[in-house]
């Protein structure tokens, strides 16, 4: 590989502010790492929903959407390090029935771990779907999704490990079980969990879910669904609070960078190494099931192949609800000995953008990328992940 380097301010400058000509309160963050350098790049500017001035820095508060799938598999690989060995072929089955968890026996044979790899047989649910109540209540909380899970006629569509169907619902499940792994964790909820083996073990202190974000300090998000123009949206997701784990999680460029530098294999927690451990588990394929016949799926993460942009293939994922869209991205390592020599993460308060044929997060990380391994982006992005609307 040849060597990794920066890209230029000014090559970033180019990807970007063709995006925010004549476009006021649209941002973009761009966090990037290399073997010797790491560094964030900021870009336009926000306010919030009363009209007032956000700052757009390190600190600065977005909703990461789906990104969130790979706290939840990082929680659920760690928490099975430490309190459920063989945890990933257990069934909802197995904890069925158990106090505070009851929903309906046609989920009991799905694997836990296929609620994390895209392969549960869950209905998808990223685009359409109909595996939520008809009378929908607003907050939908976990409770509300597992009474509903209770009395539903709603069933699996295909077999685990057979078929590739994003179910958010999926995350949130596994969200529930999680307090279940031991007796000691049964007091505790998911968020609890998250702050106490991740978030803090990592040092981000600055990552909440939706509900723990002042919404005076929070960026307006803006749409370009369905309109060349932005218009401003509502944040947050009507799925909330019992879809936080497939989208709930909300974060800082400062504390994304460490997320970013901690699954590229940087940060090794001192502590007992267990969120260490988790690493090969979670950016592994985890089932033979491939997504679009092309990505291989670890747990939370899509893996690219070798043969695919970038070179040598990349661990990455997007996410994407009302008012915002994210991206990480990295050059697989596990295996290798060393970590990862390059990645980004890319953050924006709008959604429905796309910039050649692809979530705009997904082409200007996967160009950043290439462009640090020193290729230079094709005009191309079909290979990209990933194409809008897939």
């Amino acid at each position: 590989m040849s060597k990794i380097v920066p890209p230029k301010k000014e090559y970033l400058d180019g990807l970007v502010e063709p995006l925010l000509q004549n476009t006021s309160g649209l941002a973009f963050v761009i966090g990037y790492v290399g073997p010797t350098f790491e560094e964030i790049y900021f870009k336009g500017n926000l306010g919030n929903q009363f009209g007032n001035s956000v700052p757009l820095g390190k600190d600065t508060h977005f909703e990461l959407a789906s990104v969130s799938k790979t706290f939840t598999a990082t929680l659920s690989a760690v928490l099975g390090e430490k309190f459920k060995t063989g945890w990933e072929t257990q069934t909802i089955g197995n904890y069925n029935g158990t106090t505070g968890f009851q929903i309906g026996s046609q989920f009991d044979s799905i694997p836990l771990s296929t609620l994390l790899s895209y392969s549960s047989g869950l209905p998808a649910d990223n685009f359409n779907g109909d595996d939520w109540p008809p009378e929908f209540p607003i907050p939908y909380t976990a409770a509300g999704m597992l009474g509903y899970l209770n009395m539903t006629n709603l069933a699996p569509i295909a077999s685990p490990n057979v078929e590739y169907t994003y179910s958010n619902m999926g995350f949130g499940i596994i969200a529930q079980i999680l307090p279940l792994f031991s007796t000691s964790l049964a007091a505790r909820t998911f968020k609890d969990l998250i702050s106490e083996f991740v978030l803090r073990p990592l040092g981000m202190p600055d990552t909440f879910f939706f509900e723990g974000v002042s919404i005076d300090a929070f960026p307006q998000g803006y749409s370009f669904y369905n309109s060349a123009t932005p218009y401003a949206v509502s944040p947050g997701w009507p799925f909330f609070d019992a879809w936080y784990g497939a989208g709930g999680v909300v974060s800082t460029p400062k504390d994304m960078m460490t997320w970013l530098r901690f699954n590229m294999g940087l940060i090794d927690d001192k502590k007992d190494k267990a969120l260490w451990k988790t690493l090969p588990a979670v950016q592994s394929p985890a089932t033979n099931v491939l997504a679009f016949d092309t990505y291989q799926l670890g747990l939370g993460w899509f893996i690219s192949p070798e043969s695919d942009l970038p070179p040598g293939g990349a661990v990455w994922k997007d996410g994407e609800i009302t008012g915002t869209n994210t991206f990480i991205e990295f050059l697989p390592w596990v295996g290798t000995g060393k970590p990862s020599e390059a990645g980004v993460f890319v953050l924006t308060n709008c959604d429905s953008l796309q910039l050649g044929g692809n979530e705009v997060v997904a082409t200007i990380a996967n160009d950043v990328l290439l462009t640090m391994q020193g290729v230079t982006p094709p005009a191309d992005k079909s290979n990209y992940p990933r194409v809008f609307g897939r």
